[in-house]
């Protein structure tokens, strides 16, 4: 799924909603690189969510656009823009796969944990 938040400053309250309907997915932030400012808001709220998710125990990921030029461009549009759509397709898609890989891993380990639960039950 892509949920879209619109504002940093809503981020949190988009993840925790997110993260109490998919409670077993993990989830990447496409966050603005906002690597101009005195303060890097894009990514600083996107830790902030992630920091979130932690304490739920929900795993989350970063994708940060990164730019080859200096100038003041900060969003995923802008290195669209600016480099190119597979460079964004490669930034996300990685988190992606990433996050897919995640979600697997925890996937077998509930089944393992249900399947040593029910063998458990059985020899009472």
């Amino acid at each position: 799924a892509v949920v879209v938040a619109g504002d940093c400053g809503n981020l949190s309250n988009v993840a925790r909603a997110i993260a109490d309907k998919y409670p077993n997915k993990a989830i990447v932030f496409a966050c603005d690189n906002d690597r101009n400012n005195e303060v890097n808001v894009g990514i600083a709220k996107a830790q902030e969510a992630q920091a979130m998710l932690k304490d739920k125990n929900i795993n989350s990921l970063l994708a940060v656009p990164q730019f080859n030029s200096i100038d003041k461009r900060t969003d995923f549009n802008d290195l669209h823009q600016t480099e190119g759509v597979e460079k964004v397709k490669n930034i996300i898609g990685s988190k992606i796969q990433e996050a897919l890989k995640i979600n697997q891993i925890k996937q077998m380990k509930n089944a393992n944990t249900q399947k040593k639960q029910q063998s458990v039950g059985a020899r009472r």
